[in-house]
């Protein structure tokens, strides 16, 4: 079934590379058009599938339905979708842009051919900056105004982004140990000329930027204390836990998710413990059990006003898909049983001791809050990629 999205795909394809948003982060964006440009481009694409989908037969809904979900594993009735079900369509729909985003987002033929300096959007926007380049289309660090970082160069209102195959595998995120050690580099040998390549299709505005840590066991933002209330430190860290031979038999955890999200001055947190596909012991047959914790902060008052946990109940069938998806907010259990509730102001330490002691046994979560606020500041300056 052709839903003519090839050809809208353009806008949301852009915003994406601007904001270095990955194809699967985007179910993060369904919701309020106005709330980011990501927002505003996909939801266009969500309601031309839904109404497609809508006019479509049964038998076009169904291969639409086996189509996506490996994109977006959301669990789908077969009667919901027959019934036409508005959620039922909706999640179709969003997991067929995922897979059309997929099948583009990571088109690099264009950064095959040599350096068009003419074609870039970044010296569309500021063509000061043409001067800065080598003949080879390098930028240079350490001139006027170019404030180079791990995570990118910041110009002006905006961040330059490094060049696609300064990621790791070309795809994922930047090859954070050679930045920092060669912009370290440069800060120590200033009369050398030290240039790196940018990525000239790409302009993010500076007020977007976030930092972002990779460490061989975990990545994402360490746990501070101190920006608990700052709204630019959201986004997913990962623990994995470490092989441990005797902790699998009687509980194998392969990883811990840790998700923190703001919207109107209220932060958002939640934290999802990942059994292995594989091997995930239960003492529900069919069925795979993952504790679940969720906490609301109003930054403005500084105080958080709500935890609750819950146990997210998944088919064993469907587990193995759903647990490849690398936040909580994507997976959708099957049940979810919540065990516990609070609503009212709720004490930092009481907060961190009720989320250590549900999770208890798993020692990813122990982990994440056992970083100080001195280790979060030199992990921030090493993100930032100040030697």
């Amino acid at each position: 079934m052709d839903l003519g999205l090839d050809d809208r795909l353009s806008d949301l394809l852009a915003a994406m590379r601007d904001y270095d948003e990955f194809p699967h982060l985007l179910p993060l964006y369904v919701g309020d058009p106005a709330a980011h440009p990501v927002s505003r481009a996909l939801q266009p694409l969500i309601k031309g599938a839904y109404d497609h989908l809508r006019a479509a037969s049964d038998s076009e809904v169904l291969e639409a339905a086996r189509s996506s979900f490996r994109y977006y594993p959301f669990e789908v009735q077969r009667e919901a979708l027959l019934g036409r079900d508005r959620g039922a369509l909706t999640a179709i729909a969003l997991g067929l842009v995922v897979k059309a985003v997929y099948e583009r987002y990571w088109d690099y033929s264009s950064y095959l051919r040599a350096s068009d300096l003419n074609r870039s959007v970044v010296l569309t926007r500021y063509p000061e900056l043409r001067a800065l380049h080598t003949d080879e289309g390098l930028l240079i660090l350490g001139a006027p105004g170019v404030d180079a970082h791990v995570g990118g160069v910041f110009f002006r209102d905006h961040v330059l982004q490094y060049h696609p195959f300064l990621r790791k595998h070309f795809t994922s995120r930047l090859n954070t140990d050679f930045l920092t050690a060669l912009l370290a580099y440069s800060t120590a040998y200033p009369r050398q000329k030290v240039a790196v390549a940018i990525d000239h299709q790409r302009l993010m505005p500076k007020t977007a930027f976030r930092r972002v840590l990779e460490l061989d066991r975990w990545y994402g933002s360490p746990f501070c204390w101190s920006h608990l209330d700052d709204r630019n430190h959201v986004g997913v860290t990962v623990h994995w836990r470490r092989p441990d031979p005797v902790k699998d038999l009687t509980d194998p955890l392969e990883r811990t998710e840790f998700m923190w999200s703001h919207k109107n001055e209220i932060k958002t947190v939640q934290i999802e413990e990942i059994h292995r596909s594989d091997a995930a012991r239960t003492p529900v047959k069919g069925y795979v059990l993952n504790r679940y914790t969720h906490a609301v902060r109003d930054i403005r008052r500084e105080v958080f006003v709500h935890l609750d946990g819950s146990v997210k109940v998944y088919t064993g069938d469907g587990y193995a898909p759903l647990s490849k998806r690398r936040w909580p907010a994507s997976r959708k259990a099957h049940h979810k049983a919540k065990v516990f509730r609070i609503d009212g102001d709720i004490p930092n330490d009481h907060w961190e001791k009720l989320a250590t002691y549900f999770f208890r046994q798993n020692e990813m979560v122990v982990e994440y809050f056992s970083t100080h606020d001195q280790e979060c500041s030199e992990t921030d300056e090493q993100a930032l990629g100040r030697p």
